[in-house]
């Protein structure tokens, strides 16, 4: 059951705790900016949170990066991967090492604004689970608007929802997120996690957040990553026809 985009976010300090998981791969430049941007942005907002990096084996300066800041920064911790895994196992591992009743997940190549997080955290408590959905879409590729927007149409497809955006920062109650099968390694995770809740009967409030430009090579299109995510749609539809 869906809720509308209507109202606006608590004001104020939330009252919340607050695990943010920021997956990172190859990113010695975005990764800092990230981390910084989320303290100064949630500095007397919430006090309450963590942040916990995931390195996906990077090969460039990510790690030493991640290792500096949580010497630095005491709600920083880090995890490195032995072996380059994928997004959705990131996060999954993100949160099961989460200690904070809501977890939220912001990508390491500051694409996120950080102002975003405070924002879509505002809402904690609307409803289930807070999706959000990219308000300035323009500001990326236009190949990579056309796949967003084809995988959007396909999952709604699938499952018979309406949702704006499957791919977004989406704000969840950690002990939810222990109930869900295991799902995808790949881009799809986050379909499939809603999927399921949403199949449950979790409640949604859809909101806007805020995109920063970003030039990086975009990484979706890596062939193991295309792979992956047509298998799961693939499996999806599979288990919604057998439903």
């Amino acid at each position: 059951m869906a809720d509308t985009v209507s109202g606006s976010p608590t004001n104020g300090a939330l009252p919340i705790s607050l695990s943010i998981v920021v997956p990172c791969y190859n990113e010695e430049e975005g990764l800092e900016p990230t981390v910084r941007g989320l303290m100064e942005s949630l500095a007397g907002v919430i006090a309450d949170y963590e942040i916990i990096v995931i390195n996906d084996k990077s090969s460039d300066r990510t790690a030493e990066i991640a290792d500096r800041l949580a010497r630095e920064i005491p709600k920083v911790r880090v995890h490195h991967n032995e072996v380059n895994i994928g997004l959705g196992f990131n996060y999954r591992k993100g949160f099961q090492l989460a200690t904070k009743e809501y977890v939220i997940l912001v990508p390491g190549d500051n694409e996120l604004q950080p102002d975003s997080v405070k924002y879509i955290c505002g809402f904690a408590g609307r409803a289930d689970i807070i999706v959000s959905y990219p308000e300035n879409f323009r500001i990326r590729p236009l190949v990579r608007r056309i796949a967003s927007t084809g995988f959007t149409g396909i999952v709604n497809g699938i499952s018979g929802n309406n949702l704006r955006y499957y791919n977004g920062t989406v704000l969840q109650r950690r002990d939810n997120l222990l109930k869900v099968a295991s799902v995808t390694n790949g881009f799809a995770f986050q379909a499939e996690i809603l999927l399921q809740q949403l199949r449950a009967g979790a409640t949604y409030h859809e909101v806007p957040f805020q995109l920063n430009f970003s030039s990086k090579r975009m990484t979706a299109f890596r062939l193991k990553n295309v792979v992956s995510v047509v298998s799961t749609l693939v499996r999806l539809g599979v288990r919604h026809r057998l439903r």
